[in-house]
């Protein structure tokens, strides 16, 4: 089971868990937005349990994931990827 951790909840990480819940051996367990509110929206609209999703990224780096997607805009992405790196 490949297990992912999806970094921002908007447009292209809706389309990205489109996709990915339909491949085998995949799972999504945890998703963060910049604010908590922001993670529920995308999760009821993906129908995704709201107890993996979260409202800070830093809090997605001690789970247990083997993949991190991050579907934020790309002045961001070096931050997360940073955080990543550092703390993996």
């Amino acid at each position: 089971m490949i297990k992912w951790a999806i970094f921002g909840a908007g447009n292209i990480s809706n389309i990205f868990v489109k996709n990915i819940k339909q491949v085998e051996n995949s799972k999504i367990i945890a998703i963060a937005s910049k604010n908590r509110e922001n993670a529920k929206n995308f999760c009821k609209k993906n129908n995704i349990s709201n107890e993996v999703c979260y409202a800070n990224y830093s809090d997605l780096i001690n789970l247990n994931f083997d993949v991190a997607y991050v579907g934020l805009i790309n002045s961001l992405h070096s931050n997360v990827i940073n955080l990543l790196a550092k703390n993996k």
